[in-house]
């Protein structure tokens, strides 16, 4: 059996970031929440598990605002998935994303440099559109529910800290699951999502309706 181990700090600027979002998501402070959040795939990919957000869903596509272009220009500099890139020009991307700086004063050439003028424009026009048609939807379904539940997979309990003492009624749910089903998981999901967890690493095969994750040792399954 081979253990894998990696160990990547979270920069404070994350924690801060993931806490206030959450803060504003349950709050129902919309219009502090980013645009990226707003109009995100999600909202219609997985719209069963937001039935209480139906009416946000529905309008998010019936504007078409439901798969917003501008990530696709940007991957290609900065990644799709962590670990794609050094963490250097993560830091960089971050900043350029959030537009706390511009390519040009970085020393960027004017190809990166136009990238991301077109993704803010992109991310302008975009939330012009979802203010106009659909935020107040969403301001409304979270208005009108005293109890608000998330789902979150990628904060990390450090995130949890300034929350809970921002929202004192707020509880924590913490849940581990089995590294297996997650690498099934992520074997199953198109080649962006896999992340490390590739054919070339693991060996899947199909037996009963079961699949078998072949980490060295036998008789373990996932199903």
């Amino acid at each position: 059996m081979l253990l894998v181990y990696f160990d990547r700090p979270v920069p404070q600027v994350e924690i801060e970031a993931v806490s206030q979002f959450l803060f504003n998501l349950l709050t129902g402070d919309v219009d502090k929440l980013p645009t990226q959040a707003l109009v995100h795939k999600f909202w219609t990919y997985f719209q069963y598990q937001h039935k209480q957000a139906s009416g946000y869903a529905n309008c998010l596509r019936r504007h078409r605002l439901t798969d917003a272009p501008c990530y696709r220009d940007v991957t290609a500099y900065c990644g799709s998935r962590f670990g794609e890139r050094p963490p250097e020009r993560l830091e960089q991307c971050r900043r350029l994303v959030a537009n706390e700086e511009n390519a040009t004063t970085m020393g960027l050439g004017p190809s990166i440099t136009e990238i991301f003028e077109k993704y803010h424009s992109c991310i302008r026009s975009y939330r012009r559109r979802v203010d106009a048609n659909c935020t107040e939807v969403l301001r409304k379904t979270i208005a009108g529910h005293r109890l608000r539940a998330t789902k979150v997979i990628r904060a990390t309990m450090n995130s949890m800290g300034p929350l809970l003492r921002s929202l004192p009624t707020l509880r924590v749910i913490h849940l581990v699951r089995d590294p297996r089903a997650v690498a099934l998981s992520r074997i199953r999901f198109n080649r962006s999502g896999r992340g490390m967890y590739t054919e070339s690493n693991w060996a899947l095969r199909s037996s009963h309706g079961q699949r078998t994750l072949n980490t060295g040792f036998n008789n373990h399954t996932c199903s």
